[in-house]
């Protein structure tokens, strides 16, 4: 009873929304882990997950992001942004059945044992849809992702309508970003615990199936993207990470 109370317990707090103590640490192991992906599938390099430095920095960076998503859905909310027209919620649905039919995809060709890729028809769909639950992927979290991104550059585009920024500027704030990034990998040097190579082709959208996963985790709060414009999640229990 203890620990339900303490997991209910409200750490943020804006208006009518509340953040409990549960969801901070939900995504601060999200966050955990999103950092192990990065490192090793970018660097080839491990970090150690279990470093108080390095949770430390996974607790700033997600209370950070959960305060911004915060105040931006709050502003959204304000301008009306989140009232999607006829086309925008066709759009939503849209994409949200593209990016499960292409987690289906990856699953039956990923995730399936020899003998369930085998089955044909609702045999088969069903074993899919049995991974699906055991991952928690559903139709309506990628919805809501769909509509969290089209609200998101509703917003973009409300906030620099009227910015005009130099070429100059551009490279100012790359150098500036690089230099930093230099810095950082310099400073977290010794939280490094080994490394390897998880790269590799995986159905010509993800470098590896690890990069996959992380679609598959972070797709539903609409949190991470790639180039191609589809997010990276993870499919592994977080004790994989660690």
């Amino acid at each position: 009873v203890v620990k339900e109370v303490d997991a209910k317990t409200v750490i943020l707090k804006m208006g009518d929304k509340e953040i409990t103590k549960a969801e901070v640490q939900e995504a601060v192991d999200d966050k955990l882990y999103e950092m192990h992906q990065t490192y090793a599938n970018y660097y080839g390099t491990q970090i150690d997950t279990t470093s108080p430095e390095v949770i430390a920095e996974a607790q700033t960076q997600a209370i950070k992001a959960l305060k911004q998503d915060m105040v931006l859905r709050a502003k959204a909310a304000e301008l009306g942004f989140d009232q999607l027209t006829e086309e925008e919620t066709a759009q939503a649905k849209e994409e949200a059945q593209s990016d499960l039919e292409f987690a289906k995809s990856m699953i039956q060709s990923s995730y399936l044992t020899e003998e369930q890729k085998a089955l044909e028809g609702e045999e088969l769909e069903k074993a899919i849809q049995e991974k699906l639950d055991e991952f928690g992927v559903t139709l309506e979290d990628y919805e809501k992702a769909a509509v969290d991104t089209i609200v998101d550059d509703k917003l973009r585009e409300y906030a620099i309508k009227d910015v005009t920024v130099s070429d100059d500027q551009v490279k100012a704030d790359y150098d500036s970003k690089v230099a930093a990034d230099v810095g950082d990998v310099e400073d977290t040097a010794a939280i490094f615990v080994g490394h390897g190579d998880l790269h590799g082709k995986v159905g010509g959208k993800f470098r590896s199936v690890a990069l996959f996963e992380f679609f598959l985790r972070h797709r539903p709060h609409g949190k991470l993207y790639n180039a191609d414009g589809r997010s990276q999640d993870s499919l592994l229990s977080r004790q994989n990470y660690c």
